[in-house]
């Protein structure tokens, strides 16, 4: 693509392969309650270099439903807030999405609050402030008013007293922040003059005009496909993170068909509660507290309360032996793929002979009438957004909605799992549409944490796309439930692949079996020796404080400003001036007794650092030991640094936020050694795309069926097949392992200091090899990665870290396994890169 036909976030993505140094700052991770994602990471870093050269002031954020556009808002009202800004205006098409990001942003008490209870900026404490006017704006917050655009719209072309107007916003900086944004784009589809000041577009783009400085940031995960759409936003789309890119990544459920031949709505009624209660169940029984919701969608609303009594009567006519005829049913279709069966398994082997009885008064017990929530009624509306909205929550009891389009769009929710297409009627292509919208909301990931084969999993991705025959799956998986027509079904899969959701519903399982030269190297026992390591979260028990030397060290190096009265103490902190610019005669050093004790602990209490967060990481057994610490050391001061009270508590404040940053820039994770650890690998189920799988593999791979991803992997396995008889005589055995996406093998970046560290990855290809014959165990382990030429940059880091774990591991057992990391295979000027070839040819010499 030549440059002047790329957008301008896929500038700024070729931008950051040489600006790779891109930090986000202390004041945006430490202020969020939550963690910010590697793609909301990236988002951040697109907005950073734009600052850098600036163009526009108008930018959109086009990511995928369910990506966390929220949290990228709070964290740029922090940098905004950081830059000067003091004034924000959100709007957005609905009130009910309104309603429930003025939660985000400013009720502590809600569980998807996004910042921290105490927001520090420049040891300055702020806090988010909604407001309905000017006069209630403060410098010292992020004030915020909350409307939605007609809102605006009638604000700003009807004049009232006290309320914002056009002219108010003159002289004065705000950032717009507009959701769903691509609500506003009626006057650009138009493309008449006379409506370009005009309409919603036009009287937003007037108060975005007001103020040179003003900023306006678009979210919207769709962009009308209209050619004069597309033109307004090729300057402005900043960052691109598209819903079938956001799916493959792992952040999504999957998404299976349920498909009944039965039109009796107690079928589905039925299926959707089972699978529930499975969930459940699962959940429960690995220790994740876990409330499935099931979600019946209806054509109307007075079908909708129709169903609703539908499902309460049969709920009261539930009995055993339903249950038995539905699971019976199943098993007579021979269906080994139906999560159904799955279920019927499960519930035998937890609940014995009598699992059909015991499932009635579950489903009774689980369903009840106070359980169930039809969203469909006005009069009730600001309740039930409250209840919609926090259906995570331990304390919210719901199960059971009934909707019909009123949560197509906006809905925050991730522990939907079910949705259940009550109608049997011909779908138009809206309905289509609403449906995939509706499945779009459901698909969003339910995170958990859970441990496997000694690997912590990370938490907001999916754990079980490569063993699906771990129970725990299901927990990853979004149903949809409906009849069998056949034409609904091919026109919603059509549109599940166009908008990015999977590939629609055409998953199949693949059977992995090793081959018989797999069962021939490892002496029929399918064991393998990987020399890999593992990542786990920051615990206390699991990591050794440090010495108080790198506490002490870390202080006597701080540059420490001047303070006085004179001068702000914000300013100090935004630019730490006269920090670190004074010649020797103008220091002097710190002596004990400088700063007194009682002002010190306030200054600790004040800065909100948590000394039992400073003590897992330091030796230190109390706030007395390290006030004795720090007053013993020799720091350096300014000559015209006063020591009264008002100066002790800023530069107590000061080295205690130093201190504190210090401590929460810390990795989140751990990383382990590299060490050899048995791995067994019998027979593996996958799931894949349909048509994905090559079923002929060369005889030299551990398994029967290979995928590859790429034209470049199948150039690496013809490439092998190329140097087999090279290799026959190296080694007296050999076998290369696909890794297909196998949690087993996936390595993590150890290196502290890098940025890159606990950062993980599956190389590609592994060979296990044996020298001699009569060698019990493949001591010989090559690590393979396939790299396209536009990610070598990229991905450095990965070769980097292959590079350095090359060399010899202990086995535990005498043996000693001899391990080399090989440079990416990649093509350079028509052929593989000579650097790799160099490797291999080391490799394959025979000693």
């Amino acid at each position: 693509m030549s440059e002047n036909m790329q957008n301008l976030s896929q500038k700024i993505a070729n931008a950051l392969e040489f600006n790779g140094d891109i930090e986000i700052p202390s004041y945006i991770t430490q202020n969020l309650n939550k963690n910010l994602r590697e793609y909301q990471i990236k988002a951040l870093k697109h907005f950073y270099l734009q600052r850098k050269n600036l163009q526009t002031n108008h930018l959109m954020f086009n990511m995928a439903t369910g990506s966390g556009k929220t949290l990228i808002m709070a964290a740029l009202m922090l940098e905004c807030f950081k830059q000067g800004y003091r004034n924000f205006i959100f709007f957005v098409n609905s009130t009910a999405i309104l309603e429930k990001t003025k939660a985000n942003f400013c009720d502590e008490k809600s569980s998807k609050y996004l910042f921290k209870s105490e927001i520090n900026i420049n040891g300055q404490s702020v806090s988010v402030n909604p407001v309905m006017s000017l006069s209630e704006c403060k410098d010292e917050m992020i004030n915020v008013y909350f409307s939605t655009v007609q809102g605006l719209y009638s604000l700003f072309t009807n004049e009232r007293e006290n309320a914002f107007t056009l002219e108010d916003l003159k002289g004065r900086k705000f950032v717009f922040l507009a959701d769903e944004a691509h609500h506003l784009n009626a006057n650009t589809k138009k493309q008449s003059e006379e409506d370009e000041k005009s309409g919603w577009e036009g009287v937003i783009n007037e108060a975005f005009k007001s103020c040179e400085e003003n900023l306006l940031l678009e979210f919207s995960a769709t962009i009308p496909n209209e050619r004069a759409v597309k033109e307004k936003y090729k300057d402005k789309i900043i960052y691109e993170y598209a819903l079938k890119e956001f799916c493959q990544n792992g952040y999504s459920k999957r998404i299976s068909l349920a498909k009944y031949e039965d039109s009796n709505l107690n079928s589905r009624f039925l299926g959707a509660v089972l699978l529930s209660l499975y969930r459940q169940n699962v959940a429960q029984k690995n220790g994740i507290f876990l409330k499935p919701v099931v979600l019946f969608k209806s054509e109307s609303i007075k079908e909708s309360k129709e169903n609703e009594l539908k499902f309460k009567e049969f709920l009261q006519n539930l009995q055993a032996r339903d249950i038995k005829e539905f699971f019976k049913g199943l098993q007579e279709e021979k269906n080994k793929e139906n999560h159904f069966l799955n279920s019927r398994e499960f519930f035998k082997n937890e609940f014995k002979d009598s699992f059909e009885s015991v499932l009635e008064n579950l489903i009774k017990a689980n369903f009840m009438n106070h359980f169930i929530l039809n969203v469909n009624d006005e009069n009730e509306a600001t309740q039930k957004q409250i209840l919609l909205n926090s259906l995570e929550s331990k304390h919210n009891e719901i199960r059971v909605i009934f909707a019909v389009n009123k949560l197509n769009e906006g809905w925050d929710v991730l522990n939907l799992f079910d949705i259940v297409r009550l109608s049997g009627k011909k779908a138009s292509a809206n309905t289509t549409t609403q449906e995939v919208q509706l499945i779009g909301r459901g698909a969003r990931y339910c995170p958990f944490e859970v441990k496997r084969e000694n690997v912590q999993m990370e938490e907001f991705k999916r754990k079980f796309d490569n063993d699906s025959s771990d129970e725990m799956g299901i927990l990853e998986r979004l149903t949809y439930h409906t009849l069998n027509d056949v034409e609904f079904i091919e026109k919603l899969n059509a549109k599940m692949k166009e908008v990015g959701l999977f590939g629609g519903f055409e998953e199949e399982r693949v059977e992995l079996k090793p081959t018989k030269r797999a069962s021939e190297v490892t002496n029929g026992k399918f064991k393998l020796y990987f020399v890999g390591n593992s990542r786990y979260k920051f615990d206390a028990t699991l990591f050794k404080p440090q010495d108080k030397s790198v506490l002490t060290h870390q202080v006597q190096s701080l540059d420490i400003p001047l303070f006085s009265s004179n001068i702000n103490e914000s300013e100090i902190f935004k630019s730490e001036q006269n920090a670190g610019e004074f010649k020797e005669d103008e220091l002097k050093k710190m002596q004990k007794g400088k700063i007194a004790y009682n002002v010190f602990l306030k200054a600790f209490n004040v800065a909100g650092l948590k000394f039992d967060e400073l003590s897992r990481i330091f030796d230190i057994k109390s706030k007395a030991e390290l006030f004795e610490l720090i007053s013993n050391l020799n720091l350096q001061f300014n000559k015209k640094q006063e020591f009264n009270r008002e100066n002790q508590l800023k530069i107590a404040k000061f080295i205690i936020l130093k201190l504190k940053e210090n401590l929460q820039n810390k990795s989140e994770f751990e990383v382990s050694e590299f060490k050899s650890k048995e791995i067994e690998m019998p027979e593996r189920t996958i799931l894949r795309q349909k048509n994905e799988v090559q079923s002929e593999a060369p005889q030299w791979l551990y398994y029967d069926k290979i995928t590859l991803d790429s034209e470049l992997e199948k150039e690496f396995v013809k490439f092998i097949e190329a140097h087999k008889d090279e290799l026959d005589k190296a080694f007296a055995k050999w076998v290369v392992f696909r890794n297909e996406g196998f949690n087993e093998f996936k390595i993590y970046d150890n290196r502290k200091g890098e940025g890159s560290y606990a950062s993980g990855f599956e190389p590609d290809f592994i060979f296990f090899g044996a020298r001699n014959a009569n060698d019990k165990a493949l001591k010989v382990q090559g690590i393979f990665e396939v790299k396209g030429e536009i990610f070598t940059q990229k991905d450095k880091w990965k070769e980097d870290l292959l590079e350095i774990i090359s060399g010899i591991y202990n086995k535990g057992l005498g043996d000693e396994m001899q391990v080399r990391g090989f440079p990416f295979f990649t093509r350079q000027n028509g052929g593989v890169e000579r650097e790799f070839l160099d490797e291999f040819e080391l490799f394959i010499k025979v000693e």
